[in-house]
Formats: C-alpha cells, structure tokens, sequence
C-alpha cells in the first residue's frame, strides 16, 4: 500500500514536471511571438469581417499617425479612400468564404489628412473568422509609377505631334519607340517594330547600284 501511494506521488510529480515544462514552452513561443509581433517594421494586424481591428502593431501609428486606440475604435473602412471602398469590401468579402488575398493595394488615410498607399496580403483563420494580415507602405513607388506613367503620355503626345519621323532605340540598337511619321515612312507600326534591331525596321538605301551603304546604326 505505502509503495502504492509513493508511486502515485512519483508518477504525479513527473506529470506535474511535464505539465510545467509544457506551460513554460507555451510561454515562451508567444512571447517570441509577442515580440516579433511588436518589433516587425510591416504593419501587423489581426481584423475581422465585422470590420473593425482586433489588435495592431506599432508599425500602424507609426505609418498612419492614428493612435491604437483611435484605430480600435471605429470600423477600418472609416480610413480607406471612399475611392478604393467598394474594392476594398470585396476582398473583405472573399476573405469571410475562406479565401487568403495575397496581393491588394488600398489608400489608408493618416491622422493629418493625407493618404498612404497600403499593400496587403491576408489569410483567413476560417470562413468567417479573424484576419490576419501583414501591410506594407507602397506610396513612394506607387508615386513614381504614376509619375513614369505621367512621363511617358507626355513623351508619347509630344512625339505624336513632331512633323519629322522619329524613331527610338536601346542601348542593344533594337528599337523602342516609333512615332506616327516613322510609321509611315518605314511602314512598321510601333506594336511590330518593338524590340527588333532597328537596321531591319528602318532600311537604308544608295540610289548608287555599285556601292553598298555601310551600316549607320553600326558603332
């Protein structure tokens, strides 16, 4: 009876040991967590498709200007561009069935009133359940994409408008660019002259049959 009861106590002081080591692990992996959580330069968030965040990183207040619990406080939609709204709830919408969104931009609007360009991806805990989603502040090269863009209608409108025939090439001599006049006269539209060498596009030749023109487009 007395070994009996000694190898009860044993047998329960090894679970106890095991069960504290386990609580110990279990503590350790979410500080790890907590910490990664707190500490990561992309902004961290867990959402809901109620529409209101759960819980943020620092990285939100320090991108967007508003407190935690400003952004705690009123449904995200509230800081989304009424532009970009609509899109915005669709992906919300495919995230409730189960869907994860790996790539979708947004503009989130800082605490002063301007606007930030925001790319998300997201994963569905469960149809219906938490969102986790990681954010990354795209504006800067979102800006000058657009600016690129911007350049390049006015580059297009420009050589749209010169009387004489221009034609554009790479560093390689393949060509580029064709504007209208250079159309006609070499007889390629840009869509099929893009990217071939630019002596095959625009043909030289000597009204002399006894010499042959060397290339002008050779270095």
């Amino acid at each position: 009876m007395v070994f009996g009861s000694l190898l009860f106590l044993v047998l329960a002081g090894f679970a106890s040991v095991i069960v504290r080591r386990d609580f110990e692990r279990r503590q350790q992996a979410e500080a790890e967590r907590d910490r990664f959580f707190t500490l990561s330069q992309d902004m961290l968030c867990i959402a809901n498709t109620d529409g209101y965040f759960k819980r943020l990183n620092p990285a939100f207040t320090a991108t967007l200007g508003w407190s935690v619990e400003e952004l705690l406080a009123r449904p995200f939609l509230d800081f989304v561009h009424p532009d970009d709204r609509a899109a915005t709830l669709r992906e919300v919408e495919k995230l409730g069935a189960g869907q994860s969104v790996i790539h979708f931009e947004n503009r989130y609007q800082l605490k002063d009133g301007s606007w930030r360009w925001l790319s998300w991806k997201c994963v569905p805990q469960q149809p219906g359940g938490a969102i986790y989603a990681r954010a990354r502040d795209v504006t800067e090269p979102k800006l000058a994409e657009d600016a690129l863009h911007r350049s390049e209608e006015n580059l297009a409108v420009t050589l749209r408008s010169i009387g004489d025939a221009v034609l554009a090439t790479d560093s390689e001599g393949r060509v580029t660019r064709l504007n209208t006049i250079a159309e006609k006269l070499t007889g390629w539209t840009q869509v099929e002259a893009l990217g071939r060498p630019v002596a095959e596009v625009f043909r030289i030749i000597n009204e002399e049959p006894a010499s042959r023109p060397s290339s002008p487009w050779k270095k």
